[in-house]
């Protein structure tokens, strides 16, 4: 039997495929990319990025995955972390946050890796870099409506700074 693309949706399909999002707890995944490098210097107080964020409905849940793809000179690395409106509540880790060692002197870890919500995680590396980081996460939103954002700062301050790259992304899907 060959599938009718033509009436996929008739005999009302589309609501027996709504139902089952619903009754599967599965939502539509949305991907936000950040279209320009952004970088910081002279600071290590977080604060919001320009484009790597979500909206989220008051009293809705998501989960959520950040590809990070960010660089830096000398010593300086980068710290994390994300908030939510008033009475937002989750928490987000590192995908393998386990420590990487370098012939040599190099040595790159996490102080930690899982966080609650505008708990701060810290990536410290010895050498001039850039690492590429899976961040995921599930959020629960309270009554307040508002967006779920990624801040980010240098690890300390200094006047070199670190950058966190275009193509850096976050997916998100409201969890129903």
């Amino acid at each position: 039997m060959a599938l009718n693309f033509d009436n996929l949706f008739a005999n009302n399909e589309k609501n027996e495929i709504d139902d089952l999002y619903k009754e599967y707890g599965l939502g539509l995944e949305k991907i936000k990319l950040k279209r320009a490098d952004e970088s910081r210097a002279s600071t290590s107080d977080v604060a919001d990025d320009a484009e790597l964020f979500f909206p989220m409905e008051q009293n809705e849940s998501y989960t959520f995955e950040i590809i990070l793809m960010a660089g830096w000179t000398d010593t300086n690395s980068i710290r994390f972390t994300l908030v939510g409106p008033a009475g937002a509540v989750g928490a987000f880790g590192i995908e393998n946050p386990y420590p990487v060692y370098y012939p040599g002197d190099r040595e790159s870890f996490f102080y930690d890796s899982g966080r609650k919500l505008g708990e701060v995680l810290i990536f410290s590396d010895t050498e001039d870099g850039g690492w590429t980081f899976v961040i995921k996460g599930a959020v629960l939103n309270g009554a307040t409506p508002g967006n779920l954002m990624f801040q980010w700062a240098l690890k300390n301050s200094d006047t070199e700074p670190t950058t966190v790259y275009a193509g850096s992304h976050i997916r998100y899907r409201k969890v129903v």
